[in-house]
């Protein structure tokens, strides 16, 4: 089984700044449990660079595939062995009043019966839910977005 959805989530600060919430870093100020492991280094912010992540007994290898801080555009690999594989990509773009939309698409494949047990069950609604949680999860956290300015989060830091 394959999926492909795109949707998109409001946030109430401009790209420069709300691209960083899309990060490896980033997503630490507003995911629960978000803890990703960075190996090698660094901060997750450059093409190449590799992090784990661990939810429901399972662990996804993401892959920075694409990431231009000018842009506000990243493209990250992710791979749950034996489950499924595929990338998700965010690109932040203004929305006009002063704030961003970030354009999100997830394209996944099963590797597996229960990988297409996982992506049956992650139909086009569930993906939609998880994209207005995320719009309430960004809205509803204490967001510093002044320190979204940081190296480390902005993605202008050093990350070899």
């Amino acid at each position: 089984m394959h999926i492909h959805y795109s949707g998109a989530v409001h946030v109430q600060a401009p790209p420069e700044q709300s691209f960083s919430l899309f990060t490896a870093a980033g997503e630490k100020l507003w995911v629960p449990g978000w803890e990703p492991e960075v190996m090698g280094g660094g901060d997750g912010n450059r093409k190449g660079a590799v992090w784990t992540t661990h939810a429901d007994g399972e662990t996804t290898i993401w892959v920075v595939v694409d990431f231009d801080v000018d842009a506000q555009h990243a493209r990250y690999a992710r791979i749950t062995p034996g489950v499924k594989a595929g990338t998700v990509e965010v690109r932040v773009r203004p929305d006009g009043n002063g704030g961003s939309v970030a354009d999100v698409t997830y394209a996944l494949t099963a590797l597996s019966d229960r990988g297409n047990q996982d992506l049956a069950e992650f139909g086009r609604e569930s993906f939609e839910e998880m994209l207005r949680d995320w719009g309430d999860l960004i809205r509803n956290a204490d967001i510093d977005y002044a320190a979204l300015a940081s190296p480390e989060l902005s993605g202008r830091g050093s990350s070899s």
